[in-house]
């Protein structure tokens, strides 16, 4: 019974340490604290700032930007990457009516802090010339966006408001950014592990008896 007992309670380790070396989510951000995950440019200053939502008000914190950039203004301070290549990518994107038509919020990742860009969403008139996944539009709304690709290496979260002619800073708001791997198991719940075990356990007295 000893015997059994304790395979099981190793099946049972096994099982959470397989698990929990996966997490289905890389990384997170309503930007109701701070910007300490974030930088600028190869690690210099950044214009993006946290501000209360347009809609909302003070109920909710949001990214905004006090100028418009090119080729990235904020980035993860971290990278990241993953096993299969895969990463699903979702956010909330209001954008105001801007005063130039092609600017507005640009989100992609980029290789480094700055020197490489690979953009998936952004103002509509880029859809074609830059290859993105998804437009988007200054409806005055929040849009929440998804988006699957595939990348095969390291890489960090870029985010800016587009430099263009006549754009004016701060017309561009995000929020809720998460990062995930969508081939990935999330780690259960510590009930479930429990149930796991106790069941486990179960097995081990039931193979006892007989």
């Amino acid at each position: 019974m000893k015997r059994i007992l304790l395979m099981a309670i190793v099946v049972v380790a096994v099982a959470f340490s397989s698990i929990q070396s996966h997490a289905a989510i890389m990384f997170q951000e309503n930007f109701e604290g701070d910007l300490s995950a974030w930088t600028g440019k190869f690690g210099g200053d950044y214009s993006g700032v946290i501000a209360d939502d347009p809609i909302m008000g003070s109920a909710n914190s949001v990214l905004t930007f006090t100028e418009v950039a090119s080729k990235g203004d904020i980035f993860t301070v971290n990278t990241f990457n993953s096993a299969s290549d895969e990463f699903r990518l979702s956010f909330d994107y209001l954008g105001l009516e801007s005063s130039c038509g092609d600017g507005g919020g640009f989100i992609g990742f980029s290789e480094d802090t700055g020197g490489s860009n690979y953009w998936l969403a952004g103002t509509e008139a880029y859809t074609g010339a830059l290859g993105l996944v998804y437009p988007l539009q200054d409806t005055g709304e929040w849009t929440h966006v998804v988006i699957d690709f595939s990348f095969p290496g390291s890489m960090h979260i870029m985010i800016e408001d587009f430099l263009r002619p006549l754009v004016v800073a701060g017309d561009a708001f995000f929020d809720n950014i998460v990062l995930e791997n969508p081939q990935e198991v999330p780690v259960p719940e510590p009930a479930t592990l429990l149930l796991l075990g106790f069941g486990l356990i179960g097995i081990a007295g039931g193979m006892r008896r007989k």
